[in-house]
């Protein structure tokens, strides 16, 4: 009987690199060794990561139902689970004969939940992976998603200063299911056990915060588990988001769901929340403690536009102004005449509409020798912020940390339907019209080659 005492009551996991430590053994999983992999496993190949078992142990206890999905077949998963964790009752499990087509594509997820005797929803589910396809995979069907970092090195003390130098190999792995969006980052197993009790403790810090109406608890200092990292382009400039937006031209299924990305459309327009000014006041007042920030400075509106990210540097400012020595400087950038919306633009477009139109201020203050915190609302292709980097750097600025509220997601993923525009043969995608809000089938290459053609879209 499921345990409605709390938010989810059903984890999903994926089982290699997530449950088990099994790279060695995938080439038994490959050739259908079987021998091999029996005799891989007397030898102590593929256990359980430190803290999965007593997790799933406790998981059970607190009412909590547990399945797997993954892209291994049946005999390999099968073997493993019951050498390693017999204790382990799992009411679902999907592996590769189950469905044609395997992570990112959701079809596992929604067979496990499909073949459950007692339904439960999407929203009441979470499913935990420790690739970039696991995250996909689970914010395509709609469940909550965990990315699992535990068999990654998170000790090293370098990384907490990702921003500070080109990541690792094993960093990039990690920066790439970042960029996908999961609800939760956990370092270790026994996260989850924190995320069934509080789920929305664990949320990117943005998000716990509109989530319990600005009562997150806010004096902790920056914790990794609430942000997540980006690194774009080519990772030159690695920063910091504090939530995610989900874009309605990419995946308008997962923005539809996500709140806070209708949260951050509206801001963009009306300004921030008191509650979320409060929190990005405390939370910056962390970083500066802990990167020992000198400057901090936004990225300006462009000509016309709003100025809604230096309305923001001045309330934080003031709010921070009996605690804080560091210097709040909105004039570092400014915007010449010809800039264009980036958001019209290509990826290659939009580094080349900020390099030729954003210039360093003539009344910026002295940054030589100085750390600077630069800010901005939505990062996308991280292009501004590389502009900023180069801007900064070249007046003599020591160190540059980039600063989000939001990271754009979904831009990469699979699509669920894909429809061809009978004009041009190019994909289409659901777009919305400003002027009602509603949604169409649109010709992705009207940027490139002004293809016009539309489709109603029935919801």
């Amino acid at each position: 009987m499921a345990n409605h005492q709390h938010k989810f009551e059903l984890v999903l996991f994926d089982v290699d690199e997530t449950l088990l430590d099994s790279a060695m053994l995938k080439s038994y999983r490959e050739t259908g060794d079987r021998e091999g992999l029996n005799h891989a496993l007397d030898g102590g190949g593929g256990t359980p990561y430190p803290g999965v078992k007593d997790t799933l142990i406790e998981l059970q206890e607190m009412g909590i139902q547990l399945g797997y999905v993954t892209a291994s077949p049946r005999w390999y998963a099968s073997i493993l689970l019951k050498k390693y964790l017999p204790e382990i009752k799992w009411i679902t499990s999907v592996t590769y004969e189950d469905v044609e087509r395997q992570k990112p594509y959701p079809d596992g997820i929604k067979k496990a939940l499909e073949s459950l005797r007692s339904p439960i929803l999407p929203t009441r589910t979470l499913y935990i992976g420790d690739t970039p396809e696991d995250v996909e995979a689970g914010l395509h069907h709609g469940v909550a998603t965990g990315l699992a970092l535990w068999k990654h090195d998170m000790s090293d003390d370098s990384w907490p200063r990702l921003s500070y130098k080109s990541p690792s190999d094993s960093q990039k792995d990690i920066v790439e299911g970042f960029a996908k969006g999961p609800d939760y980052v956990l370092e270790a197993p026994e996260i989850i056990l924190d995320i069934i009790r509080k789920p929305l403790d664990g949320l990117p810090f943005l998000e716990s915060v509109a989530a319990m109406n600005g009562e997150a608890q806010l004096t902790k200092v920056p914790e990794k588990k609430n942000v997540l990292r980006f690194a774009k382009p080519n990772n030159e400039v690695v920063g910091i988001a504090l939530s995610r937006y989900f874009a309605q031209e990419s995946v308008s299924h997962i923005h539809d769901r996500h709140n806070f990305s209708k949260l951050m459309l509206s801001a963009k327009d009306n300004g921030f929340q008191k509650s979320w000014i409060e929190a990005i006041a405390i939370y910056i007042s962390r970083l500066i403690d802990f990167y020992k920030i000198d400057v901090v400075t936004v990225i300006p509106a462009k000509q016309g536009g709003l100025s809604r990210m230096e309305r923001l540097a001045d309330s934080v400012s003031q709010l921070l102004r009996s605690t804080s020595q560091t210097t709040f400087d909105p004039q570092q950038f400014t915007w010449v005449h010809g800039a264009q919306s980036n958001k019209v633009l290509t990826a290659q477009d939009r580094l080349l509409n900020v390099r030729e139109h954003m210039q360093h201020h003539h009344k910026a203050i002295d940054v030589r020798g100085k750390r600077v915190l630069v800010i901005d609302d939505i990062v996308t292709t991280g292009a501004t912020f590389l502009r900023a980097k180069e801007i900064l750097k070249s007046y003599g600025a020591k160190e540059v940390l980039p600063l989000a509220l939001a990271t754009t997601c979904g831009y990469r993923f699979v699509p669920i339907e894909i429809k061809e525009c009978p004009w041009c043969g190019g994909e289409m995608i659901i777009r919305t019209r400003k002027k009602d809000g509603k949604r169409f089938w649109g010709c992705k290459n009207w940027r490139k080659n002004g293809c016009t053609y539309t489709e109603d879209c029935h919801d």
